[in-house]
């Protein structure tokens, strides 16, 4: 089953798809996202919205979504 958490007005972030690689925290360099307890933890205050994060995702876990 997959669980969509919202990330901001455009970024998401589906943990069913997440294998905890942590590729997106470490190309994060406003460090806008952290791990914890097995979720991503967003702090969009940080967040300049480059996109890194989502580039880097090999599972497409973290995703652009501009519809909702």
């Amino acid at each position: 089953m997959s669980e969509v958490k919202k990330l901001s007005n455009i970024i998401k972030f589906d943990s069913s798809k997440c294998t905890g690689c942590h590729n997106c925290i470490k190309v994060c360099k406003t460090r806008a996202l952290s791990f914890l307890d097995g979720m991503i933890e967003f702090y969009k205050d940080n967040c300049i919205l480059c996109r890194k994060c989502i580039n880097e995702c090999p599972t497409h876990s973290l995703y652009y979504n501009i519809n909702d």
